[in-house]
This record gives C-alpha cells, structure tokens and sequence, in this order.
C-alpha cells in the first residue's frame, strides 16, 4: 500500500470511527460506550483506533464540533434558499433542534458535562448562540414582526431551558415530535410577536401541516 493510499484509508476510517461513535454516544450515552465496543464494531484494532483518537473525550468532542458545523449549516441553507423573514428562522430552528435532540438519549446530555473540554466547548457555543439570539431578536423588532417590550436575552435562555427540559424529561416520548412543536410555537413564540408576526407563524406551520400530511 502506497503512502497516498495509506492517507486515504486512514482519512476513510476516521470519518467511519467518527459515524460509529457518535451513533453509539447518542443511543446508548457516553458512559455505556467504550472504545473497546467502538473497535470491535468497526472490526479494528484497539490500537489503530487509539492512533487515530487517544480517547474517548478527544473522539467526542471532534463529533461534537462536526455536528454542530453541519446543525448550523443546514439552518444556513434554509435561510439563504429564498428570501426568509426572523420569524421563519425562529421556527425552523426550533423545529430543526428539536429533531435532533429527539434522537439522542437523555443519558448523553447529562454525561456530556463530565468532560472539561466538552464543557469548554459548549459554554463557547452557547454563549455565541446567545449573542446571535438577542442579535437576531432586534431585527425581528425592527422588522415590526416581535414585540419591542421585552427581554430578548432572557427569552433567549428560556428558549434554551425549554429545549433541554423537552429532552431531559423525554416529553418525546409521550407526544409526537410535530406536537410538541407545534405548541411550543403556539405558546410560546406567539407570545412575543405582533400581530405581523402572528400571521407569519400561522403561515408557517400550515406548510409544515401540509408537508406532514404528505409524509403520512
């Protein structure tokens, strides 16, 4: 096998470590996953996989950066794919957060906070998302489609404490994913818009009713 090959293969098997590992995390929890179950699974050696990873926090938080670049990627794209107003955005992202956290056992966001650097790295995106938020927010004032009489940093952290108690307390479990969307727009988000903003909302989630529909 020639060098070119060799960086192929180990470039390839990365990503395969990478795929695996991050499927286990999310299903079963950090803790119940060693590197043993994730070498046996791929058929490698424990050795090679350490060549590639030295441990399981180095393996997680690679994961980590990497879906989050791709969450944030796809929301980029629904953004820039035709003219979006805030609102549209808002919803999307709680639609799209809400997908994803649904498929992760609750186990994992509870284990996640174990790990100094996983913490690090977090606290970092969090505190961007924040800025981005209340950065967001304004315009959608400025838009005329929420209300200029709020908070929008405080209601920001609620959005976040929402999303972790919907997952933490597997309410997904209990409720269809739509539903529990679907209410919390209702609910929540149409309490901080203006009437512009309440239409654009209803606009919204007959599409999504519509699409659903279609997929049933």
């Amino acid at each position: 096998m020639d060098k070119n090959t060799q960086t192929a293969y180990r470039q390839n098997l990365k990503v395969m470590i990478l795929n695996v590992a991050m499927q286990e995390f999310y299903s079963n929890g950090i803790r119940n996953v060693k590197m043993d179950d994730i070498a046996r699974k791929l058929q490698i050696s424990k050795r090679t996989l350490y060549e590639i990873y030295g441990n399981k926090e180095e393996l997680l938080l690679e994961g980590l950066m990497r879906d989050e670049a791709r969450f944030e990627s796809q929301l980029q794209q629904f953004t820039q794919s035709k003219k979006r107003n805030v609102m549209e955005v808002v919803m999307k992202f709680f639609q799209m957060q809400m997908k994803r956290l649904s498929q992760v056992n609750p186990c994992f966001f509870v284990e996640l906070h174990k790990y100094d650097l996983i913490v690090s790295f977090l606290e970092k995106i969090h505190k961007e998302r924040n800025m981005r938020s209340v950065l967001f927010f304004k315009t959608g004032v400025k838009e005329g489609l929420f209300r200029n009489d709020l908070d929008y940093e405080l209601i920001s952290r609620l959005c976040e404490e929402m999303t972790r108690n919907v997952m933490e307390k597997e309410l997904y479990r209990l409720y269809d994913l739509q539903h529990i969307f679907r209410n919390i727009i209702i609910v929540f988000v149409r309490g901080f818009a203006t009437k512009e903003g309440i239409a654009v909302i209803d606009k919204f989630l007959e599409q999504e009713g519509r699409q659903a529909e279609v997929v049933l």
